[in-house]
């Protein structure tokens, strides 16, 4: 299923699906949150439902496809942040 999305869908798409993170919470993950090598994402207590942090372990291929996908993009978008979401067009994200 990931691999028939658009590249720029993989990282939020990747996450979603692997961690049932909710959608707010995927769209304010800065890249700076994901840990390759502890294999984490640290969300913060703002951005999750309850306001309280948590991690989030990588699953599945979550590793090498976010880590392909940063790799092949600049490090911070157009607008000046930094989040897996950013390349996502508005209606694409579900906003």
């Amino acid at each position: 299923m990931i691999t028939e999305l658009p590249s720029y869908l993989v990282p939020i798409a990747t996450v979603g699906y692997e961690t049932g993170i909710r959608k707010g919470e995927l769209k304010k993950i800065e890249w700076e949150q994901v840990d390759f090598n502890a294999r984490l994402i640290r969300l913060r207590s703002g951005q999750t439902k309850g306001g309280k942090p948590r991690t989030v372990p990588f699953l599945g291929d979550m590793r090498d496809r976010m880590a392909a996908f940063r790799a092949s993009k600049s490090s911070t978008s157009p607008n000046g942040t930094d989040t897996i979401s950013d390349t996502v067009p508005p209606n694409d994200s579900g906003s």
